[in-house]
């Protein structure tokens, strides 16, 4: 990647790691201490379960595939591949990315306090797990096939798994459409802000000696 595609690159990852951090917050400040669902999750939360609640049962094998479990599984394998390939930066992002998604949500429940059916709620881990890997195949995946990282054809993937799980969830009565906006951005911001950490430490440490591999 060439300096100036590496710019805007940068400058596109900061912009949607700042809108979607934005939008977080928002949320966390909406539905601080908010028990249960409020009009507008009501209003789509309806819209769904009319539009496909007969395929709730269908759709329940998608909380294992796409939620921590599954998703836990995808990304050990990208980081099993790159670390064959000796790309040392795709192996930390496989790595680091769902882990800092995953404190995010653990820290992030509970302090926001929404709670649902008796338990913290808002972000969804199911679905922040879900982008989480999304993104984290979107950017390593590119590297491993030895092709440039999507600028722009990554966000339909990111809305599809987002719809896909929001769908899941909130038809089998797990969550509610707030949660699950939340949760996509937390797995956006999340794993942009590591990306950007793991490039500035390999960009340190290429100062200082050997080059860390992609």
């Amino acid at each position: 990647m060439d300096d100036a595609s590496l710019i805007r690159y940068r400058l596109d990852a900061a912009a949607t790691t700042a809108v979607a951090t934005a939008v977080l917050a928002l949320l966390a400040v909406r539905y601080h201490g908010v028990t249960g669902p409020d009009r507008w999750d009501l209003l789509v939360d309806a819209a769904v379960v009319s539009a496909a609640g007969a395929w709730s049962d269908a759709l329940r094998p998608t909380i294992l595939v796409l939620g921590p479990v599954g998703t836990t599984g995808i990304c050990a394998l990208l980081a099993l591949v790159a670390a064959a390939r000796r790309m040392w930066r795709c192996v930390a992002l496989a790595t680091a990315g769902p882990v800092a998604c995953g404190a995010a949500v653990l820290l992030l429940q509970p302090a926001i306090g929404r709670t649902l059916n008796g338990g913290d709620a808002l972000p969804s881990g199911h679905t922040t797990a879900a982008v989480c890997t999304a993104m984290v195949v979107l950017l390593v995946g590119p590297r491993l096939a030895g092709r440039r990282v999507p600028r722009v054809a990554g966000a339909p993937v990111v809305v599809a798994v987002t719809v896909i799980m929001g769908t899941t969830l909130i038809t089998n009565g797990l969550h509610v459409p707030s949660d699950i906006l939340a949760g996509a951005v937390a797995g956006v911001a999340g794993v942009l802000s590591t990306a950007f950490l793991i490039d500035r430490i390999a960009e340190r440490q290429h100062a200082k000696g050997p080059r860390i591999s992609d």
